[in-house]
């Protein structure tokens, strides 16, 4: 076992979850009080920890039909219409279940090379609404994770059976599949979070190589006390809303450089325009 290998161990132990996310971003995610204790001992091994994770991802099992074994850069969809065309997609694990759903008139994709866990596929998949049909969950959990911030939005439909083509062959039709996705839709947004029920109580660190800065992501301004760090490097849930509403990235630099200058809390220019809202520490 390597010194990085050790320290993943070690932290996950105490409740905390490293996690690579984007571009090789390294995130902490826990309480606050043992993000705080890991946090730089994970900052100094970053390269370690990453190449660590990346390994760990890789050797994991896959499981179902998913097509594997042709590498990490190969991975690809069956194509799709344009989003005008097909803004609502079926994603199922292999040419087998996509056949079934294409006799039902539906459009449908799944991988033709590659692993479900390399998140390439997904960019082929972005704006679209997808519905997943995975009644073991077997790669279900990787392709959500994959399109999330891809896609418009996602959900899992169960069926009574095991496989679209074994419910099809039963007499499943159209309509009841229909029926299934508007009720995996209605069941999945009961069942959402916002990102304050999500992030409530904990602090998620978040190492940003453009700017060399720790950011961190809070729930609101309560937590944000409690973490007890520069406001300027803390985002609320509202705070990164309003930064992800800014479609130009040298604005989202600008904005944090403002925020980070100031030690300040972002916020809704209808807000804003009373007065400076930064605490100087």
């Amino acid at each position: 076992m390597t010194e990085a290998q050790k320290l993943i161990e070690d932290v996950e132990a105490d409740g905390v979850q490293l996690t690579i996310e984007g571009d090789a971003q390294l995130a902490v995610e826990g309480l606050p009080e043992q993000v705080q204790k890991w946090l730089q001992v994970v900052r100094e091994n970053k390269q370690g920890v990453l190449a660590a994770l990346g390994a760990k991802s890789e050797a994991a099992p896959e499981t179902g039909n998913a097509p594997t074994g042709v590498g990490s850069t190969g991975a690809a969809l069956v194509p799709l219409p344009d989003i005008e065309t097909a803004p609502g997609v079926y994603l199922v694990c292999d040419v087998a279940e996509l056949e079934a759903i294409e006799r039902l008139r539906l459009t449908g994709t799944t991988l033709t090379q590659g692993s479900w866990s390399d998140r390439a596929w997904a960019e082929d998949l972005r704006g679209r609404t997808v519905a997943i049909i995975d009644r073991a969950r077997e790669f279900a959990e990787l392709a959500l994770k994959a399109l999330r911030g891809a896609a418009k939005q996602t959900f899992v439909v169960d069926l009574p059976a095991d496989s679209v083509a074994a419910w099809v062959e039963q007499g499943g039709d159209r309509n009841e599949l229909m029926r299934l996705t508007r009720e995996a839709v209605e069941r999945s947004q009961a069942e959402s979070q916002t990102l304050e029920e999500i992030l409530k109580g904990n602090a998620v660190a978040m190492y940003c190589d453009e700017i060399s800065q720790t950011l961190w992501l809070v729930a609101d301004q309560e937590d944000a006390v409690k973490l007890g760090e520069r406001r300027g490097v803390v985002y609320t849930a509202p705070e990164i809303r309003l930064v992800a509403s800014i479609d130009d990235p040298e604005w989202v630099r600008a904005a944090h450089v403002f925020k980070d200058k100031f030690n300040a809390e972002m916020k809704p220019p209808d807000r804003a325009c009373g007065g400076s809202e930064g605490q100087e520490k």
